[in-house]
C-alpha cells in the first residue's frame, strides 16, 4: 500500500551569536576575583517574541539578509484565525514591522512556506496561498518601502491544480529560481521549476524534475554550487520507499547525479533533504530510518570524480512516449589516446526495444555489433587514425531506443575494456556510467483521455503535416514524437483503439 508520507519543517526559531569578551585590569593586574569569565553567551533579542500577538500560534520561520539589515518572515494567526505572512527587520537593536499588516494577497486565506530570497537588490517573498479549492504559489518583492505583487496571480503551470509541501528560492546566474510540487493528475505531484529574470517566470524543467513521472514528490531544496543549480527532494520509488534525489541544471539541462538516490539503505525511508555549503564543498542532510524504524540524521558531501575513468552512456533526453525512439551517446572521458573499446550495454528489454545497427561518429569504426542475449549487446569498436584517437570526453557511437511501455527503464554500461597502442585495461565497475529513461504512456489526440476513431480522424486530417502546424493546444496529433504527422501514428493510433475496451467495436 502506497505510503504518502509528507514531512512539515516547521523552524520556530533563529540564531544569532553574540561575541562577549570581558577581561579587567587593575592595576595592571588581571581581576583575580571568584568571578568565572564567559567567553560566548547566547543573548536573546526578540524582546520576549517576535509575534505581532503573543497569544497567537506561528509556524515556518525564515531569515535573510538584505540592505544590511535581518528580516524574519513567518505565518501568524490573526485575531479571526487566519493565517498572515508577516515581516519584520531586525537593524541591530530592534525590530520593525514591514508588511502592512501581512503580504497575503488575501487577507481570508491562509499562508504556509513562507521563503525569501535577495534578487537585484530587492527581498523577495514566496509562501503558498490557501484558497477555496486549490492552494497558489504566490510571490511579491519589497524595494525597502512597499510589497508589489510579481506573479500574474500565480506560479503554477496550470492553477486549477493542487499543489504540496515545502517550495523554495534561490538565485542563480542572475535569474530568480522557484521550485514546488504541483499535482499533474491522481495527486501525483511533479517538481516544478521557473526562473524570473525581473518581468517575467517562464518554466525550466521540461514537465518535470521527477526522475519518475508516475512517482510522487515533495519537500525540495535549493543550492547553488560551482557555477550549477542544484535541486534535492525526496522521491517515492517503485516500491513506495521515500528516497533522497539530487539533479544539477548547468542553465540548460537537468542531470541526475545520485546513482539511483541517496539513501543509506535504499530499503528504509529517508525524508526532508538540505543543501548546503562548507569549505566549498556541497553537503546534503536528510533523515532516514535504521534497522530499528527510528529516523537517524545522515550527512553525505559531493566528491569529484571527474579525475576518474568513465564510460558512460546518455540520452538525448531523459523522458520519452511509448512507441517514441530516442537516441542513446555512448562517450569516454578523463583518458588520453584510447583507440579501441570493447563494451558491454544492459537495457530493460521489457521497457524498451534496440533499435540497431549503432551509429558511429566521425571517425569510429565498430568492427562487431553483437545482441549477447536479450537486453544486452556488444561493441567493439576503434578510432580511425591519429586524427580521431579519442583524448579527454568524446562521444563513440549512438544507440537508438524505442519505448515499449510505460516505465522507468535503465540502461547501464556492465563492462568495459579500452586500450592504447601500448596497453589495455578493465574499466571499474564504479567507472561505467549508467542512466535512466522515463517511458510515459501515449496520450491520445483529442486529449479525451482514450482513443476512438476521432483520433484517428484527426491524424488523417493532418497527414503529412509538421506537428508544429496541428493545433498543438487542442490536439496532440504526433503520437509517436518524430515531429510529423504521418503512418506511424496511423498505426499506433489504429492499435490503440483494438486495445481500447470501451471502443464500441470492440465490443461486437
Amino acid at each position: 500500500m502506497k505510503k504518502n508520507i509528507r514531512f512539515k519543517a516547521i523552524i520556530l526559531s533563529f540564531l544569532l551569536i553574540v561575541l562577549s569578551f570581558n577581561t579587567v585590569f587593575a592595576n595592571n593586574e588581571v581581576n583575580s576575583s571568584n568571578e568565572k569569565e564567559v567567553e560566548n553567551e547566547w543573548i536573546g533579542v526578540d524582546n520576549g517574541g517576535l509575534n505581532f500577538d503573543s497569544s497567537k500560534n506561528t509556524e515556518t520561520v525564515d531569515l535573510k539578509v538584505y540592505n544590511n539589515e535581518l528580516y524574519a518572515c513567518w505565518g501568524e494567526m490573526n485575531s479571526n484565525d487566519i493565517y498572515k505572512t508577516r515581516v519584520k527587520k531586525y537593524d541591530g537593536s530592534k525590530w520593525i514591522e514591514v508588511d502592512n499588516g501581512g503580504l497575503n494577497f488575501n487577507s481570508t486565506r491562509s499562508p504556509i512556506y513562507p521563503k525569501l530570497e535577495v534578487y537585484n537588490n530587492e527581498l523577495y517573498s514566496i509562501w503558498q496561498e490557501k484558497a477555496e479549492e486549490v492552494n497558489q504559489i504566490r510571490v511579491k518583492k519589497y524595494d525597502g518601502s512597499k510589497w508589489i505583487g510579481v506573479d500574474d496571480g500565480g506560479l503554477k503551470f496550470d492553477l486549477s491544480k493542487h499543489v504540496n509541501g515545502n517550495l523554495d528560492l534561490k538565485v542563480y546566474n542572475n535569474k530568480l529560481y522557484a521550485i514546488w510540487n504541483e499535482d499533474e493528475g491522481n495527486r501525483i505531484y511533479q517538481l516544478r521549476v521557473k526562473k524570473y529574470n525581473g518581468s517575467k517566470w517562464v518554466g525550466v524543467d521540461n514537465g518535470g524534475l521527477n526522475f519518475d513521472s508516475s512517482r510522487e514528490t515533495y519537500a525540495p531544496n535549493l543550492e547553488v554550487y560551482n557555477n550549477e543549480l542544484y535541486a534535492t527532494w525526496t522521491e517515492i520509488n517503485s516500491m513506495d520507499i521515500t528516497q533522497i534525489r539530487i539533479k544539477k541544471y548547468d542553465g540548460i539541462k537537468w542531470i541526475g547525479i545520485d546513482d539511483g538516490g541517496l539513501n543509506i539503505d535504499s530499503s528504509k525511508y529517508a525524508n526532508n533533504s538540505n543543501l548546503k555549503i562548507y569549505n566549498n564543498e556541497l553537503y546534503v542532510t536528510w533523515i532516514e530510518q535504521n534497522i530499528s524504524h527510528n529516523y537517524q540524521i545522515r550527512v553525505k558531501k559531493l566528491v569529484n570524480n571527474t579525475n576518474k575513468l568513465i564510460i558512460n552512456i546518455k540520452p538525448e533526453k531523459e523522458k520519452i512516449r511509448v512507441n517514441e525512439e530516442v537516441m542513446a551517446s555512448l562517450s569516454i572521458d578523463n583518458v588520453n589516446n584510447i583507440y579501441a573499446q570493447d563494451i558491454r550495454v544492459k537495457y530493460d528489454s521489457n521497457l524498451l526495444e534496440y533499435i540497431g545497427p549503432a551509429k558511429e561518429l566521425e571517425g569510429i569504426k565498430i568492427v562487431d555489433e553483437k545482441e549477447v542475449k536479450k537486453g544486452e549487446l556488444r561493441f567493439i569498436l576503434g578510432s580511425k587514425g591519429s586524427s580521431n584517437v579519442i583524448n579527454d570526453k568524446t562521444d563513440s557511437i549512438k544507440l537508438k531506443f524505442r519505448g515499449k511501455q510505460a516505465g522507468s527503464a535503465k540502461v547501464d554500461i556492465t563492462k568495459g575494456r579500452i586500450a592504447t597502442i601500448e596497453k589495455e585495461w578493465e574499466v571499474e565497475e564504479k567507472g561505467c556510467g549508467e542512466t535512466t529513461i522515463v517511458i510515459e504512456g501515449l496520450q491520445d489526440v483529442n486529449k479525451s483521455g482514450e482513443f476512438t476513431l476521432v483520433d484517428l480522424a484527426i491524424d488523417f486530417s493532418y497527414y503529412g503535416l509538421n506537428a508544429t502546424d496541428t493545433d498543438t493546444n487542442k490536439y496532440d496529433a504526433d503520437v509517436v514524437k518524430d515531429d510529423e504527422i504521418n503512418d506511424v501514428d496511423l498505426k499506433v493510433i489504429a492499435q490503440a483503439m483494438k486495445n481500447n475496451p470501451n471502443y464500441q467495436p470492440n465490443k461486437y
